[in-house]
């Protein structure tokens, strides 16, 4: 999960991460370059720092949450695009949407620490009744 963040600012994530002031400043300096500015606040770079502890730490248990969610809305898609292979139909799952109760309680359980919420990965979205 990589967020785009350059070798460089990853490298600083996990060393200015023990530093109480300079660590999240510059963090955070890194990720409002990289993002929506708006988007990114002190719990998020912190959530987003622990999550680089645990992480370097190989932690098993984690107290962190998703700095990146990833979403399908729905796993169908009306394309047939070469190297995908929901278009070239070669998943073995049925077809199905994500109830747009089911992903408003997931948003909700993160929203104030993800940086990124994506509505797409191996689906179309739009396909989704809820969402259009």
């Amino acid at each position: 999960m990589s967020l785009g963040l350059g070798r460089a600012a990853r490298k600083a994530a996990f060393t200015f991460s023990a530093v109480p002031m300079a660590g999240p400043k510059l963090i955070e300096f890194g990720l409002k370059r990289r993002m929506n500015p708006r988007a990114v606040t002190p719990e998020k770079v912190r959530n987003f720092l622990l999550a680089h502890q645990e992480s370097r730490a190989k932690a098993v248990r984690v107290q962190s949450l998703p700095y990146l969610l990833n979403m399908d809305t729905t796993n169908g898609c009306n394309l047939a695009c070469p190297f995908c292979p929901t278009g070239t139909k070669q998943l073995s799952r049925r077809k199905a949407r994500l109830p747009l109760e089911k992903a408003t309680a997931a948003i909700d359980a993160v929203k104030s620490h993800a940086l990124a919420i994506r509505l797409y990965n191996w689906g179309e979205p739009f396909l989704n009744p809820d969402i259009f």
